[in-house]
């Protein structure tokens, strides 16, 4: 998931302060200049499709068996960019939905039944693999949820704060009893058991659907780098990645300088924040041998013989 900051439009910003005069006559007070609301704020919003994901879609459009359907140039409602649909593509491609001709793969018609965002699409299939299909499905269950369940910085250690969330106490049915004994501790009122629900609906709906499609559901018992292995498949980054960029992590994340103050060198991001200064956020450190066979894929992929497939 990317989160790109943008600033507000006229009409958001209209609509608010007739707000302020709704019941009786009132003031509203913008923090911004006049200037910036006449030469930065555009007029309407823009539509959610030129502004999101499309890998989701685009799979989508890939399950339909549709014959000469040319992805790149589909008529949508909303044309989204074309570098955003080369984009999905890439990333279509790099978790094995498609293949390199643009016909999708059986990997790719499982992950259309997931109810799961397209960044975490193959984690499920990629942990089964490793034996922990269960802790996998908690994590992203979380990561689905609002972020009123992940917890703070002081109940996470070490460098995997994605593995870390499988033993935070919401995950767990006693701590839900002990909590809604105990409603003063609950770090967002109201909001962490809304969070809370919708997480346990997340995780038996993702865990139905593994049962659904014939995936076993198992259960690790070993050591954090089987589940790391299957995180892999998030959103692999290099700390400084090949168009040197900095990333930086996030102040919330657990992720700290080692004793010999060195970072690793290979991680993988749940969310990237947008603002002056990218920041990674739900990081967990990864060996550079898993993240290989992705890097070299992207190298080789030719994004045009992806865009249209004639069976």
């Amino acid at each position: 998931m990317d989160v790109d900051f943008n600033l507000s439009i006229r009409v958001q910003a209209n609509q608010r302060a007739g707000r302020a005069g709704r019941a009786r006559p009132g003031k509203c007070y913008r923090l911004y200049p006049s200037m910036v609301y006449r030469d930065d704020f555009l007029d309407v919003t823009i539509p959610e499709i030129q502004r999101s994901s499309l890998a989701g879609s685009v799979l989508y459009l890939k399950s339909l068996d549709l014959p000469d359907i040319d992805i790149l140039k589909f008529d949508f409602l909303d044309p989204p960019s074309y570098e955003s649909l080369e984009d999905a593509l890439r990333q279509l491609h790099l978790i094995d939905a498609i293949n390199e001709d643009g016909s999708i793969t059986s990997f790719g018609q499982t992950m259309v039944e997931l109810p799961l965002q397209p960044s975490l699409y193959r984690t499920p299939l990629e942990a089964n693999k490793c034996g922990c299909l269960s802790q996998a499905l908690t994590v992203a269950a979380i990561l689905s949820a609002e972020t009123t369940l992940l917890p703070g910085r002081r109940h996470l250690t070490g460098v995997h704060k994605l593995i870390s969330l499988c033993s935070h106490r919401p995950c767990s049915k006693s701590s839900e009893k002990k909590r809604k004994q105990t409603p003063s501790n609950l770090p967002d009122g109201f909001g962490w058991g809304i969070a809370f629900n919708y997480f346990r609906y997340m995780r038996s709906g993702i865990e139905l659907t593994t049962m659904w499609i014939g995936v076993r559901i198992t259960i690790c018992s070993t050591s954090r780098q089987e589940l790391s292995t299957g995180l892999c498949f998030i959103n692999s980054c290099p700390i400084l990645n090949p168009a040197f960029v900095l990333l930086q992590v996030h102040s919330s994340s657990v992720l700290r300088i080692d004793e010999e103050e060195v970072l690793p060198n290979y991680v993988v991001y749940h969310e990237l924040i947008a603002t002056s200064r990218p920041y990674m956020c739900n990081v967990c450190a990864v060996e550079m041998p898993w993240v290989m066979p992705v890097t070299r894929k992207l190298e080789k992929l030719n994004v045009k013989k992806t865009q249209w497939w004639i069976p």
